[in-house]
């Protein structure tokens, strides 16, 4: 009997793990050849509670052609306040408890391209881990961090990551690749977008980012603005009273020099001849 209730036991724990790793929409996956992604975009959404994030992956010709399975590696494995929505055809890569990639068949391919999104719990001000779910590998991926509304996400500076004209981007990603880029994604690319253009060997220990507006950024310049011209004001009565001060001297020493050479005349013109 107890050897009994001891199998039913186990048998109870094993369908509640499976029951709840149906519920959050997870399953691991056998490993796969890996597919080699040429390109890849990855677009923001705010939400209440945290951001979404939408990839939407390119692979090569070689892998699209008679496609049956393959799997997309992320650059760095899911946090744990990060979860990966799966489609039809597709379960996540898990190792370790963690999600590191993802696992496609035929019916999640469309074209050349594999969608997945990424939700991320994030705080509602102030600045945060971006969880970008870019593949692994040294393919251009374009990160669109516009929100709407004049909002965007803007990442925190880093060393390697330089702020071009309407676009960030390491030095090592050219102009040829980043229009390669832009052409297998089909993404337009706009000044007052803000992408960010990177590599799976660019993410390294990730990115921080904070949710700004153009009128939080218009608020910050007017601040700087009203504090330069102060100190311009500032600085502009302490030279004007030092130029007065030396003028004032200056004209001291002019009056005291006058009165020296009056009296030395009136000295001469006293002296007998």
């Amino acid at each position: 009997m107890s050897v009994w209730r001891s199998t039913n036991v186990w048998r109870s724990i094993v369908v509640s793990a499976v029951a709840f790793t149906a519920t959050l929409g997870l399953s691991s996956a056998a490993h796969a050849a890996p597919l080699h992604v040429s390109a890849a975009l990855v677009t923001a959404e705010r939400r209440d509670d945290g951001v979404m994030w939408h990839g939407r992956y390119v692979i090569s010709p070689e892998d699209a052609w008679d496609f049956h399975e393959g799997d997309i590696l992320f650059a760095r494995p899911l946090e744990p306040n990060e979860h990966v929505e799966l489609g039809i055809g597709q379960q996540a890569i898990i190792e370790g408890g963690r999600v590191v990639g993802l696992h496609a068949e035929r019916d999640a391919l469309r074209d050349r391209e594999i969608v997945a999104d990424v939700f991320q719990r994030a705080p509602k001000a102030g600045t945060f881990p971006l969880g970008l779910p870019l593949a692994a590998g040294s393919a251009v991926q374009i990160v669109h961090v516009d929100l709407g509304g004049g909002a965007w996400i803007d990442v925190v500076d880093r060393p390697d990551l330089v702020r071009h004209i309407g676009y960030v981007a390491p030095n090592g990603v050219s102009y040829a690749a980043r229009e390669e880029a832009r052409r297998l994604t089909r993404y337009e690319a706009k000044i007052n977008t803000h992408p960010i253009y990177l590599r799976g060997t660019d993410l390294g220990a990730g990115l921080e980012g904070r949710v700004t507006s153009v009128r939080e950024r218009s608020r910050v310049g007017y601040v700087l603005t009203g504090v330069a011209f102060i100190a311009a004001v500032v600085g502009l009565v302490f030279a004007s009273r030092k130029l007065k001060s030396a003028a004032m001297t200056e004209r001291a020493d002019a009056l005291l020099a006058q009165e020296i050479a009056s009296l030395q005349g009136d000295a001469q013109k006293r002296r007998p001849a």
